[in-house]
């Protein structure tokens, strides 16, 4: 009798707590009052409520039926906003009251102007948006904006949006660039002009007349390192003096009797390594020398063997030597363990194509080689196999544009997935790459031999140096400066009266050296003295002797 009373309790509590919840307040129980007659819970036609784990707690849940005229919740599509402006305004809510109170009195001047347009040009490249979108307070002028979406649809009804990451990048252009705000504003634009002829010019007597050389590199120490022969000349541009290594380029020969003499010549880029000069000889070696005291510290032939080195680079996140052969090959020594890896390709591939020129992007993760299959390939840094596999693989990406032997290579430093690539004589093109995509974004046709590549420093520009060209053509054996992304020229700079082999930029970018096969070396004036080191070089450039090569070197 005790459980049977019990149970009963429990039910007509239940009961209870049932009617009482049936209240017009409740969401989703107005139906269920309505179908329920009070005291008669057998009778009920509706599904069973779920009763959660206490009895005096009931929900009731309604069946999904269609929306009731009476709700108006709406939730937004995200993917029709743009969520970084959104927190931006949300998190610099009071900012902009506190900027509203002491905002400026009067009328804005035209320096207030300019900078609010480039804020906006600026936050619409980062952000994706449009400047019309945007406030005088770099706000969106609606939190929560919504429009149609046009998306473009495949053939499973799926919707697409395109979207491209630079599609808002008007800092780039120049139609929606700087240059043009300024001239909405009526602000005036100094044109960039650059000196057509050679601050100094010097005669170089025993330079190898070779396409495939890269004779010149400039140190971050600002020390120009120029290859003649078989031995290899430091000029320190702040002090003037000039140091020789001599016989850097004799190395044991092969069997078949190769000459001696440097084919290329490259500076280390590693803190505190940047004294470190790597030489490239024409037997296949590479010599490592420390030019604090003109020793050599470490010789190695990448596991190479009668094959001719033609050119050299360093890269600075793996510490790795890289060099580049005839025969297709490229060696990699690691200088921390003393490792040999290389890239060899597949003989499905075609590695017979050798080497032409070397370059690894800032970050150390892909490699570019200019080869003369005329074409360029980009291959990772994990891409490494042993010296002594022998396997070759494939690279990530062949770049095949070209019509002739590609030697010009330069990454850019502004868009770090973008490579410039230049020709042969039979192709004369500077041609501007999409390194993550392999896509050609643009092509330039400069009707003459592209031999060297490099960007400037303070402002968007690329330098190319030229050689042989037809009778048309204004840029043979002259160096040219372009306007980056446009690719316009700005400036042809003519001081040589052979073709340029290779060229260099000073650290503090303002100089440029090139070399040419006419035994002369011209240093150009390319930009002004950056304005924080004005003061503190000022002294000492005015201090400075013109540098003397003895019997070989000569100021004209």
């Amino acid at each position: 009798m005790v459980s049977s009373c019990s149970q009963n309790n429990v039910l007509s509590s239940d009961m209870h707590s049932h009617n009482h919840l049936s209240t017009p307040n409740r969401l989703g129980c107005r139906d269920l009052a309505q179908t329920v007659a009070p005291g008669t819970p057998q009778m009920i036609k509706t599904p069973v409520p779920r009763m959660r784990s206490t009895a005096r707690s009931l929900h009731v849940l309604t069946p999904q039926t269609a929306p009731r005229d009476d709700q108006d919740r709406f939730i937004p599509s995200r993917r029709r906003m743009n969520m970084d402006l959104c927190r931006r305004k949300l998190n610099s809510a009071s900012k902009s009251c506190e900027s509203s109170n002491v905002a400026c009195v009067g009328p804005p001047s035209a320096a207030r102007l300019m900078k609010l347009a480039y804020k906006k040009q600026l936050l619409s490249t980062l952000c994706n948006v449009s400047t019309s979108d945007l406030d005088d307070e770099l706000q969106l002028k609606s939190l929560m904006k919504y429009g149609s979406v046009s998306p473009s649809m495949t053939s499973n009804r799926r919707p697409i949006v395109a979207a491209d990451p630079f599609a808002m990048d008007s800092l780039r252009s120049s139609s929606c660039g700087f240059n043009a705000l300024s001239q909405k504003l009526n602000v005036a634009v100094t044109k960039r002009t650059i000196s057509p002829h050679p601050a100094k010019s010097l005669n170089a007597r025993g330079i190898v007349d070779d396409y495939y050389t890269n004779p010149i590199s400039w140190s971050k120490d600002n020390v120009l390192a120029v290859a003649l022969g078989i031995s290899v000349y430091l000029m320190n541009e702040s002090t003037g003096a000039v140091q020789e290594i001599a016989g850097a380029g004799k190395t044991p020969v092969d069997q078949r009797g190769l000459s001696n003499h440097v084919r290329s010549v490259k500076w280390c880029t590693m803190e505190g390594s940047t004294h470190h000069l790597a030489v490239a000889t024409s037997v296949g070696f590479v010599r490592i020398f420390d030019t604090t005291c003109g020793k050599e510290i470490m010789r190695t032939n990448m596991g190479c063997r009668n094959s001719t080195m033609r050119a050299v680079c360093w890269n600075d996140s793996r510490q790795y030597l890289t060099a580049g052969y005839t025969n297709g090959k490229i060696g990699n020594h690691d200088l921390r363990s003393g490792v040999e890896t290389t890239m060899t390709m597949a003989p499905s591939v075609g590695g017979s194509s050798s080497v032409c020129n070397l370059a690894w992007n800032s970050e150390g993760s892909c490699l570019a080689s200019g080869r003369n299959d005329n074409m360029v390939h980009l291959w990772d840094a994990s891409m490494t196999r042993s010296a002594e596999s022998g396997r070759g693989q494939s690279p990530r990406h062949i770049l095949a544009s070209h019509t002739g032997a590609v030697k010009g290579l330069a990454w850019c430093p502004y868009r770090r997935d973008v490579l410039a690539s230049g020709g042969g004589t039979a192709d004369g093109c500077i041609k501007l790459w999409n390194a993550c995509s392999s896509s050609l974004l643009k092509s330039v046709a400069t009707g003459s031999q592209v031999c060297s590549l490099i960007w400037g420093q303070h402002h968007q520009e690329l330098y190319s140096g030229h050689g042989y060209g037809d009778e048309m053509s204004s840029s043979a054996n002259a160096v040219v400066a372009w306007s980056y992304p446009k690719m316009e020229q700005i400036q042809i700079m003519r001081g040589h009266e052979g073709r340029i082999l290779s060229m260099g930029m000073s650290p503090d970018g303002t100089k440029l050296a090139s070399m040419g096969a006419d035994n002369s070396l011209c240093i150009w004036k390319v930009d002004a003295v950056p304005a924080s080191s004005r003061s503190g070089s000022a002294g000492a450039a005015n201090c400075l002797a013109s540098p003397s090569f003895g019997s070989r070197f000569a100021i004209r």
